[in-house]
């Protein structure tokens, strides 16, 4: 891991998380989640149930991405999420009222 991630990044990440106490709180908006269900870094199937239990509004795309990709540029993002899922997320986010 920290050879993928930046070490400062990476302490202000690890306060927040020894520090808030608080539960998490979802708002009443619509969640966008790109995953990719293969992803050693993130267990995709309780991110799946927690959403499902907790948001009322999101839509989960399944990418071949890798959680950080060496190499972020327009070739890498279109060979993990191909044009139908993007308009896919567009779709869902504009029928919520909402935009990126």
């Amino acid at each position: 891991m920290f050879q993928e991630i930046a070490a400062k990044t990476f302490f202000e990440v690890l306060e927040l998380i020894l520090t808030d106490q608080s539960p998490a709180e979802f708002k009443e908006k619509p969640y966008l989640l790109i995953l990719n269900p293969n992803d050693n870094r993130v267990n995709y199937r309780y991110i799946e149930m927690q959403a499902k239990a907790l948001c009322n509004k999101y839509l989960i795309l399944t990418t071949s991405l890798d959680h950080f990709p060496k190499d972020l540029d327009s070739n890498t993002l279109n060979g993990g999420l191909d044009s139908a899922k993007l308009e896919k997320g567009l779709n869902f986010l504009s029928q919520q009222g909402s935009s990126i």
